[in-house]
Formats: C-alpha cells, structure tokens, sequence
C-alpha cells in the first residue's frame, strides 16, 4: 500500500504550488465568462486539478535513480490484450464456494493491480460527465486518450529523461483504465444525485454575475496595475533622476484609466478581462467629464493617500501655523483613507456595493454578464 500513498502524499505537497500559479488565470477565466466564482465550482475545478496531478504521480513514482534503470533489464511492451486474465488464473487459486481465498485473491499483486488501474480513472469519468458534460462516446476517447498519455510516459522513460523505460506498457492497463473512465461515467448520477447540476451552478454564477464584487474588483485592478507597472518601466527608466518613478507611474496610470475609458466604450484591459465596463448612472450625461473626475479622485488621491501622508511626515518647520495645517491635513487625510477602508469592509460583507467616489460622479462599475444572452448556453 505505500507504493501507493507516498505518490498521493508527494501531490498533496506540490498542489498548492500549482494551485497558486492556476488561482488568477481562473479566476480571470470565471469572471470573464460568468462574472462570479461560486465555492463549489472552485471545489469541483480544483479536486479535479489535484486528481489529475496525484493520478499522474502514481503513474510515474516512485522515480529511481539513472544508475538503477540502466541496471534494469530492458522492458518489452506487452502488447497482447487480456494477458491480465491467465496471470489472474497462474497466481491466484479463487474459489466462489471457499470464502477464505477471497481474501488472499485481493491481495495477490496480480489482482489488485487490475483493481488500481480500473478505478485510477474512475474519477476521470465522473468528472468529465458531471462537469464538463461529455457524452459517453467522448468519455470513452478521453479516458483512452488520457491512459495512452500515462503508458507513453512511461513507454518513453518520462519523455526520455531517463535512458529506458523503468516500468512497463501494457496494452491491458490502457483497456483497463478506459474501462474505469467508463464505469465512472455510469456511475456519475448516483454519486452526484446531492449535487447541482452544472446548468444549475451555471445559473447561480451568472446570477450573482450580474453584481460586481470587490474581489472582481480587485482582479481588474490588479490586471491593469500590472500592465501599466510594464509599460511605465521604460520611462523610469529612461527619466531616473530627472523624474520619481511615483510621479511617472501615477501619471501613467492615471492616463491609463482615462484614455482607455474612453475610447473603450468604458473598459480598461483589465476590466473587459473580468467583464466590466464603467458607465454612468441613468440619466446622467457628461460621461466624459464625470469618468476623469472619478479617476483622478481615486488613482490620483485615495489610492496615494498613503504616499502623501508619507511626504507630510517628512516636512519639518519652525512655524507653528504650518505645523498645524500639517498635521491637519495629515488628519483629514488618515481618516478619509480609514473610512475608503470602512467601505471596503462593507463591500466585503455585501452591505455596500459602490464607493464615495463613485456616489460623487455617478460613473460606477457594471457587469457585462445578462442572463438573457447567457441563456440560450444553458439550455
């Protein structure tokens, strides 16, 4: 049995590595298509992330060391269909009258080999018909598909980083694994009766798509950060000494959610990335005028309150009526940024879901996810 739970234990050490790397362009993917992630589909995408991982590990370890499979004898692939049978017959003495062999037939290697790789893509099968909604005949390639994956891996020593083949093909595994991936496809209903369907968890996301959350918020601004963090680099660059790198980045930043707006029909790359767009309020005109004045509010002064209170602390005076208005400032400013906070907060518990400056110039955020162009897709 350890054989087979260190490969599990070594998938459960690297997972959330790769869970890490895959968290934002999946998050990109779910907001772009449904405008929301809903915690059982983030269940069901990554159980199925750490399944693929941890069948591929116990496919492939333990891995031995160069020296000990050049030491190995060469393995020939077994190519003859069923062979699994007669070695079933050869090792193993089954009697359906004498309880007492079953035991002994499930633990014979021969035996239990079969059991693994059966049910190896069990899952496979469930998840293909529950989530991804194939029919059995693209269950049936998939599962083939996938097997052939692991026995070319192996067939090829991991692609030829190792000289030989340290484990065997054999055309039975790649039968018996589709066969798996079948049975589980048989299987999926009865298992997942407690379970939304995935026209169901489409609905609910597209449902609660049509709010904007400050997570998706969050992923915009991110996104368009980044972008502007590249683009503005150069020109840090090529001005260092002549310009601060806040004072270039601010302004590129701040043309950035202006210019973009503007020509975009109200999306940045972010934002049409997470599908957003700013637009202003009903019966409000003056986009335009409106739209600059929210973002020099928000990328110019609240997102750089901090900085300025960091420049304010720095200036010292012998004037007492300076100090004051200083420090007065520097208040006014710290409670601002506390209360941009407090409405964070509120957004985060759903009770709120715009911003002052957003109350201020009427141009707030909007999905662009609508059930009635959705719905033909779920149908």
């Amino acid at each position: 049995m350890a054989v087979y739970l260190e490969p599990i234990k070594t998938a459960l050490i690297i997972f959330p590595i790769i869970a890490f790397l895959i968290t934002l362009p999946y998050l990109i993917i779910e907001y772009h298509k449904y405008g929301s992630v809903p915690l059982l589909r983030s269940v069901i995408v990554y159980t199925f992330v750490l399944y693929l991982l941890t069948a591929f590990f116990l496919v492939i370890l333990p891995l031995p060391s160069r020296e000990k499979v050049l030491a190995m004898p060469t393995k020939v692939p077994q190519l003859v269909p069923f062979t699994f049978i007669k070695d079933i017959i050869a090792t193993t003495n089954l009697s359906l009258k004498n309880p007492s062999t079953y035991l002994a037939f499930l633990k014979s290697p021969t035996v239990y080999t079969v059991i693994f790789n059966l049910f190896l893509l069990f899952p496979f099968g469930v998840y293909l018909h529950y989530y991804f909604k194939k029919k059995w005949y693209q269950v049936l390639i998939l599962s083939f598909c996938l097997s052939l994956f692991f026995e070319v891996t192996q067939l090829t020593g991991i692609y030829f980083i190792y000289p030989k083949a340290y484990r065997l093909f054999d055309v039975d595994d790649l039968m018996i694994n589709t066969l798996g991936g079948m049975f589980g496809f048989l299987m999926t209903k009865p298992l997942t009766v407690f379970l939304p369907s995935r026209s169901e968890l489409d609905q609910k996301s597209y449902n609660r798509g049509t709010s904007i959350s400050i997570y998706r918020r969050g992923i915009a601004l991110f996104i368009d950060l980044f972008i502007v963090f590249c683009l503005a680099t150069p020109l840090v660059i090529v001005f260092a000494g002549k310009f601060s790198f806040f004072f270039l980045y601010t302004s590129f930043l701040l043309l950035y959610e202006i210019i973009f707006p503007l020509i975009y029909n109200g999306k940045t790359i972010g934002k049409k990335l997470v599908s957003m767009r700013l637009q202003i309020e009903d019966g409000k005109r003056f986009f335009a005028l409106r739209l600059i004045v929210r973002q020099l509010i928000l990328y110019l002064f609240i997102l750089n309150i901090p900085t300025y209170i960091g420049y304010l602390s720095k200036i010292t005076t012998t004037n007492l009526l300076f100090s004051f208005l200083i420090l007065f400032i520097r208040v006014l400013l710290i409670f601002y940024y506390l209360y941009f906070l407090y409405e964070i907060f509120l957004n985060l518990l759903g009770k709120r879901k715009d911003f002052n400056y957003e109350r201020i110039t009427g141009v707030k955020n909007y999905s662009m996810i609508y059930l009635q162009d959705k719905q033909n897709m779920l149908e």
